[in-house]
């Protein structure tokens, strides 16, 4: 379960250091999120508000491996696989984590059952 925070993590930790370059035209951004030892190739990304979390708002940022920007419920069909492998994370103005929702295609559903079972 570490692990996956930690990727978690790094992937966000990238996204917002490459929001602070948005104005450079040949920014990259990359990261790696693995399910069964096998990368997930996220090509897609949406910020969009979300629903306040203890009072507070909250942005969510939907990494897909699919294009979803044309959906209005991105952030659902992706966490049910609508759009293959999807993080998707809630964070504060003041940079915290306060949600985080990952689906793989390496996972099956019994591996899925047995984590929220482990929770």
């Amino acid at each position: 379960m570490s692990i996956q925070r930690f990727v978690i993590f790094s992937v966000l930790a990238l996204v917002v250091l490459g929001a602070a370059q948005l104005g450079a035209a040949d920014s990259d951004l990359s990261g790696i999120f693995k399910g069964n030892d096998q990368p997930a190739k996220l090509a897609f990304v949406s910020a969009h508000k979300g629903t306040p979390v203890a009072g507070k708002e909250t942005i969510k940022l939907v990494f897909t491996e699919k294009d979803h920007s044309k959906d209005e419920r991105r952030e659902l069909k992706a966490l049910f696989g609508d759009y293959g492998s999807a993080l998707v994370i809630g964070i504060q103005p003041d940079g915290k984590i306060v949600t985080c929702d990952s689906v793989h295609e390496a996972h099956n559903r019994n591996q899925l059952a047995r984590l929220r079972r482990s929770r």
